[in-house]
């Protein structure tokens, strides 16, 4: 029940206050950009540097470092950007496995029988848990 509320609050906060600010933000930018070009590439690429920097991307700060006109990041003010984003953002509400909480009880289908069971039935006191997803030849 818990987990439902939550994220009918954090749906909630991302399409009433996120979405809202950062659609606002993008036509701010781009009339900006229209207006000064020239500041909003160097803004662009100050932040961004210094983001990438703080993380230690050394070819995120060589790409923006070669940025010059609005047009070579045009992407990132674009709807389609904000799109993406908030899409990807709701599909991590959404998911049923969430960080921090426990993981869902799936259906495993056993090869040989092609009987399904849950993945929790396999788990047993004082043994790890391993489920490798990848192909067995």
């Amino acid at each position: 029940m818990w987990g439902m509320v939550k994220r009918a609050f954090q749906l909630s906060l991302l399409m009433l206050v996120e979405l809202p600010i950062r659609l606002l933000m993008l036509l701010v930018i781009n009339v900006l950009g229209l207006i000064l070009p020239e500041l909003v590439v160097w803004m662009a690429k100050t932040v961004m540097i210094r983001h990438a920097r703080s993380e230690g991307m050394a070819d995120l700060v060589a790409k923006w470092e070669k940025i010059q006109t609005i047009q070579d990041f045009a992407f990132i003010l674009s709807l389609d950007s904000v799109t993406m984003e908030v899409k990807g953002k709701m599909r991590d509400i959404l998911k049923e496995a969430q960080l921090g909480q426990p993981a869902p009880n799936l259906d495993l289908v056993d090869l040989a029988t092609k009987a399904k069971m849950p993945l929790l039935s396999l788990a047993r006191a004082g043994r790890p848990l391993v489920v490798n997803f990848g192909s067995g030849s």
